[in-house]
């Protein structure tokens, strides 16, 4: 890093860089926790709706049966 060769390397200038790159890094792991969160949700959200498409399709299955059937006993 250039401000690493800029600098002078006194202990304190030392110090400095080394908190700011700690900060850095806590962010950057906080972000990445984030993110993971975003993607477990995300899954959680798909296999929802998955779910629901399958409720709805075994629905629509059922009402078509259904309807085959009325159609039956009203022939009799």
């Amino acid at each position: 890093m250039d401000h690493d060769k800029s600098m002078m390397k006194s202990p304190e200038a030392i110090k400095v860089l080394a908190s700011y790159k700690k900060n850095q890094y806590l962010s950057a792991i906080d972000y990445m926790r984030h993110l993971r969160r975003i993607r477990r949700m995300k899954a959680k959200l798909a296999k929802e709706m998955r779910a629901k498409e399958e409720t709805e399709r075994l629905k629509l299955e059922a009402l078509a049966r259904e309807e085959v059937l009325c159609m039956k006993i009203e022939r009799i």
